[in-house]
């Protein structure tokens, strides 16, 4: 089974599905170099928990071709993210070393909003140079959490969020008061 049937077949129920399309027969630089890092991340990531599975495809292949044509594949090397079994998928515009790729892809396994308690915690994850999306709610139920949550997984990528109970109001008021 090829990686297009395993995909089409749910064979692939990670959490996070990640996929470097690319073209084996390419001598770039971009290329190599990726190829290179993408095994190093394959081996950083092969025991974490929840699995995070990488495959490595070459979109030149005959039987690969769909694959880069259902996905929209420009050019190569490309990484794509799937969650959700392939409900959600996004191109992967992160950093292009080991490291970075590690880091990002953990990020991306965790929880999309990070629950602040206290201010210790706000004052843990907030930092100053970045753009933060906050909900705060009752509960952690209802259509304005459900509403918050699905919004949180498609942003993951580009902003950090974070949700609080509507008893912290007063500390996230001074909490974003004092870093303005």
């Amino acid at each position: 089974m090829n990686i297009s049937e395993a995909a089409s077949a749910g064979v692939i129920k990670s959490i996070l599905y990640t996929l470097m399309l690319s073209n084996r027969t390419c001598k770039c630089g971009h290329c190599k170099k990726l190829a290179l890092e993408y095994e190093n991340v394959a081996k950083a990531l092969s025991k974490h928990d929840p699995p995070i599975v990488l495959a490595k495809v070459d979109a030149n292949e005959e039987k690969n071709m769909p694959l880069a044509t259902k996905y929209e594949v420009q050019g190569f090397p490309t990484i794509k993210i799937f969650r959700d079994q392939g409900k959600n998928i996004q191109e992967y515009n992160g950093p292009r070393e080991a490291d970075g790729i590690v880091d990002y892809l953990k990020k991306q396994v965790g929880p999309a909003s990070k629950e602040i308690k206290s201010p210790e915690d706000a004052a843990a994850l907030i930092d100053d140079k970045k753009i933060y999306i906050v909900g705060i709610f009752a509960e952690f139920s209802g259509t304005e959490f459900t509403n918050f949550m699905e919004v949180a997984e498609k942003l993951r990528s580009d902003y950090d969020l974070l949700g609080s109970y509507s008893y912290l109001i007063n500390i996230w008021q001074w909490a974003l008061l004092s870093i303005l």
